[in-house]
């Protein structure tokens, strides 16, 4: 089995109109690649990927990219809904300056995401704590 059975059921069963999967064979383990062509926006690729951390909880990383510019915060929000859920809190990594000396790797940006942390207990506001602790 090539996916962990909590991840392949985090897989879109219908995508949104304009997006493709790409074939499992062009991407690594435990990843699915998506792309949307340019009919309702402009081109973007991505390869979602999960994994466990040492303490048992799930991640979902979706690694964003297009070939002319990097992604917006638009192309995120419908990265999120589309895989990671509408309401889940999602963080954007944006690497040090410089860190990236490869032109083209300059234009990924991850979007992650813990499926077991819930930020805010229901009867709290969002609103009530401006730090989020994630261990």
């Amino acid at each position: 089995m090539r996916h962990t059975r909590w991840f392949r059921d985090r897989r879109p069963r219908i995508l949104a109109s304009g997006w493709f999967e790409v074939e499992e064979k062009y991407c690594p383990p435990n990843a699915f690649g998506y792309m949307r062509l340019g009919l309702l926006g402009p081109n973007l690729n991505v390869m979602v990927s999960g994994h466990m951390d040492e303490s048992g909880k799930r991640w979902l990383n979706a690694s964003c990219t297009a070939y002319d510019r990097r992604p917006t915060l638009e192309d995120f929000e419908e990265v999120r809904d589309i895989f990671m859920g509408e309401h889940t809190l999602a963080l954007i990594y944006l690497p040090p300056k410089g860190e990236t000396t490869d032109p083209a790797q300059a234009k990924v940006l991850t979007l992650s995401c813990c499926l077991d942390i819930q930020p805010f207990a229901e009867e709290e506001e969002a609103s009530s704590s401006p730090i989020i602790t994630l261990n």
